[in-house]
């Protein structure tokens, strides 16, 4: 499978997806029936589950959602690029700054979203708690970070 921009797509890349709105990485590419069964679909045309949680881990459990791949392009999926990754980890070492010390470690999620009171972009970055029993997420923090100029490439 490919990003529309021609790139293969490859497990563990750092991705926008949801719109170009949220940042993720490509978890896995379903493809064969052995691999829509053992998710637990039904084999169809071939998907993409991304991983929401931030930083990346392999093994997680939850915070996955599935996409069909053919609805890529409108679903604005694409790596980031250099100078984006770049963007984001200025954000996130300045969002974990804001919180708590306790919770610098945690897992997170992150969004961009248009401020349409000033026309500008912000990232959105929510810190979870996954140590509950049944391994529910728990938002315990969210910070926002306006995006510095010429992050989007």
């Amino acid at each position: 499978m490919r990003y529309p921009g021609g790139q293969l797509i490859q497990k563990g890349d750092l991705v926008w997806w949801n719109e170009g709105t949220s940042v993720g990485f490509i978890h896995d590419l379903i493809e064969s029936r052995e691999n829509f069964s053992w998710w637990g679909l039904e084999y169809s045309s071939p998907q993409l589950m991304f991983a929401c949680w931030h930083p990346y881990q392999r093994g997680d459990v939850n915070g996955y959602l599935c996409q069909a791949a053919e609805h890529s392009k409108d679903d604005g999926v694409g790596l980031l690029t250099k100078h984006e990754r770049e963007e984001l980890e200025w954000a996130t070492a300045k969002a974990r700054a804001e919180v708590a010390p306790e919770l610098r470690e945690y897992r997170f999620s992150v969004d961009a979203h248009l401020n349409t009171g000033t026309g500008k972009e912000e990232w959105h970055i929510e810190f979870v708690d996954n140590s509950s029993p049944d391994n529910c997420m728990k938002s315990v923090a969210s910070v926002i970070i306006p995006f510095r100029a010429n992050t989007r490439s």
